[in-house]
């Protein structure tokens, strides 16, 4: 087909519906780079950095074959073309998703929508739209694709988790392209039988005030920070740049002739124009707004994208049924890609960094015995990663991976759970393992076992152990005066020791407290009142000096749990033994 003949079926569909316009690639929104909507903007969108990140993955472009119901991918390290993949009629544009994983593909002869999984390279059903779609773009946070209805005059906002079209939004005659902002607040369609831009609300769907341009305005790309939007005008051979804080148009900037897509790099500083009638692509310095000189390519470019790495333009030529790769550092043409028949748009998925897992939740965590308690474990990544443990929990508390880079540790621990339990944990996906050693302690309220009863003589060894449970191990102390000759000693490690030889002049009775307390709480001390003479032989009565044992008398040790005193609310139980000396019967 010759450009003559390309120019007048241009023409002829321009005044039908729709200039041949390219598509804008809103994959990018979700950086915060906006590169082109029009031609097919590059998708500059990268995933966020990881601690662990890996190479980008693979970069495709998939252009829009209008003549033959295709779309070809090409791999941007190698230039090669894949296998075509069939949609509808007439394929016009293509959007792609922030993630990458879903291409949207205009059929303006099917009207409808074809989503393609890229990473199988697998159309999925078709999506019914308005009459004549011709462009379609979508929010940065990948939630909707909004889709340009040429004959209705209207846009159709699709939401992307159901693919389920909602109402039409009014606009301008002969809507042809949209841009969004990198905000996604704003949705800007051009209407080329207008010569205007409809400003849309996203939140609310609203249509705004038109915004006039030049004549017969075919593509929009706006910069990555949202400041402005350049509207090509094919009929003028001008781009119109607005200011998007006041939707306000500047004076229009000239470039070559019958310019039908344009494509910003990713760092906001160049846009490139594809000129159809020309067969050159122009670059605008974006900060001084002035054209540089323009690019040979081939023939009736009309649709352009940008790389995320804004190393490369890729210039969709529709007569040529090719692509030229445009080196952007030198702005020279490489050797062209042949493709589909009449190819019409161009869109590139975002770069993805690949990220190896990192945990980011801390690495100890402390429950209480008898207590439920969860605590969740978490881990970048890209795919998120599955995480699993190794090492002894608890009785009653479980491990779970719940998916998305997340696990938790849960339950309440029972029977003998108390201590340190030392884990591993282990992060996996295909970029990479990450460990961690995790140490989960279960503390547990001190309890005073049950002391046995022991006989000794006065001024025989007394050795008396004193044994609490509970971790950490808990101290122990004791209240009240000892017989004398006898000693209080903590071991440090859960045990007491009450030990020495009762002196020969300490008969009576000898009420203690003993408490026992660990970082589970504090003791409550418990007095304990008992008379220090026993009713058989009380401390000064019987036969001798008050106070005083007789050389064959016994001392006697017993232990006494008053009610009501083993349970307190810190669970803390003092023991009380008390020491009664006797004299033997005449």
């Amino acid at each position: 087909m010759s450009a003559g003949a390309t120019r007048a079926r241009r023409t002829a569909l321009r005044w039908r519906v729709m200039p041949a316009v390219l598509i804008s690639l809103a994959a990018a929104l979700a950086l915060g780079v906006h590169v082109p909507r029009a031609a097919a903007d590059a998708a500059p969108m990268t995933g966020s950095p990881a601690s662990a990140a890996g190479p980008a993955s693979p970069v495709t472009a998939y252009v829009a074959n209008s003549g033959s119901g295709t779309v070809t991918p090409i791999a941007t390290a190698t230039n090669a073309a894949g296998p075509p993949i069939t949609v509808g009629s007439n394929p016009w544009r293509i959007a792609i998703t922030p993630d990458g994983k879903t291409a949207y593909v205009v059929n303006s002869g099917s009207d409808f929508v074809t989503p393609i999984a890229t990473a199988t390279n697998t159309a999925g059903p078709p999506i019914t739209t308005g009459n004549g779609p011709f462009a379609i773009a979508i929010t940065p946070d990948g939630k909707t694709a909004y889709v340009a209805n040429g004959y209705w005059r209207t846009v159709t906002p699709i939401a992307t988790a159901t693919n389920i079209a909602g109402p039409p939004i009014t606009v301008g005659s002969n809507p042809t392209h949209i841009a969004i902002t990198p905000d996604g607040k704003t949705a800007y369609v051009v209407n080329s039988a207008s010569g205007t831009v409809t400003p849309i609300a996203t939140v609310t769907n609203t249509p705004g005030p038109p915004i006039q341009v030049g004549t017969n305005p075919d593509a929009i790309a706006i910069t990555p920070d949202g400041k402005t939007a350049y509207v090509v005008n094919n009929d003028s051979g001008t781009v119109t740049p607005i200011a998007t804080a006041t939707n306000t148009p500047g004076p229009p900037i000239q470039v070559g002739r019958e310019p039908f897509a344009i494509a910003i790099t990713p760092d906001g500083k160049t846009a490139y124009v594809a000129n159809g009638y020309s067969g050159t692509v122009t670059p605008i310095a974006t900060a001084t707004k002035t054209p540089g000189p323009p690019i040979q390519v081939g023939t009736n470019p009309d649709a352009i994208a940008i790389t995320p790495d804004g190393k490369t333009a890729y210039v969709v030529n529709s007569a040529s049924g090719t692509v030229t790769p445009i080196a952007t550092a030198t702005n020279t043409p490489r050797p062209p890609i042949p493709v589909g028949s009449s190819p019409e748009a161009i869109a590139i998925t975002p770069a993805t960094v690949t990220q190896g897992p990192a945990f980011t939740s801390g690495a100890a965590d402390t429950a209480a015995f008898g207590a439920a308690f969860t605590f969740t474990v978490t881990a970048t990544g890209d795919p998120a990663p599955r995480i699993t443990r190794a090492g002894r929990l608890p009785s009653g508390v479980r491990f779970a991976d719940t998916g998305g880079g997340t696990a938790t540790i849960s339950g309440t621990p029972r029977k003998a759970a108390a201590g340190v339990y030392p884990l591993t944990l282990t992060a996996r996906n295909k970029n990479g393992t990450a460990t961690q050693a995790f140490t989960l302690t279960v503390t547990r309220a001190p309890a005073i076992r049950k002391i046995r009863t022991i006989r000794a003589r006065v001024g025989a060894p007394l050795r008396l152990t004193v044994r609490a449970t509970g971790y950490p191990a808990p101290a122990l102390a004791e209240s009240g005066s000892l017989p004398g000759g006898l000693s209080f000693t903590d071991n440090g490690n859960g045990t007491a020791v009450i030990a020495g030889a009762p002196a020969a002049d300490s008969g009576g009775r000898y009420p203690v407290t003993i408490t026992a307390a660990n970082t589970s709480g504090t003791g409550q001390r418990t007095r304990w009142t008992a008379d220090r003479g026993s009713r058989h032989h009380p401390p000064g009565a019987g036969r001798g000096p008050p106070g005083r044992v007789p050389p064959r008398s016994t001392a006697r040790t017993q232990t006494t749990y008053p009610r009501g005193s083993l349970s307190s609310d810190n669970g803390l139980l003092p023991l009380l033994p008390a020491f009664v000396a006797s004299r033997p019967s005449r």
